[in-house]
């Protein structure tokens, strides 16, 4: 039987902080970026007990990493218009999120 891998935790981790970005972002147009994230997730969880193929390992990896850079790129366009108006006030944006 071949063993899983110990290496998905960290990913489904990585998957599980963007998915409480998006959720935080609480933007409907998030919704389809979550599912995709969510889904990757359950792949990451099964890695747990089966290993994949180096192949799909790479492949996976490489979806999660345009998935993050995809899920700032949301959150970057989602949250400039405050950053505009807090620039100009002094406020510090993050503190909105």
């Amino acid at each position: 039987m071949q063993e899983g891998t110990g290496s998905s935790p960290l990913f489904a981790s990585s998957a599980m902080d963007l998915i409480r970005q998006l959720e935080q972002a609480n933007d409907p147009d998030s919704r389809a970026l979550e599912f995709e994230i969510r889904q990757l997730l359950q792949v990451f969880q099964s890695w747990a007990k089966s290993r994949p193929s180096d192949e799909d390992r790479v492949a996976r990896i490489n979806q999660l990493f345009d998935l993050h850079r995809r899920t700032l790129e949301f959150l970057a366009r989602l949250y400039r218009p405050y950053c505009g108006n807090a620039r100009a006030s002094g406020e510090n944006v993050w503190d909105r999120v």
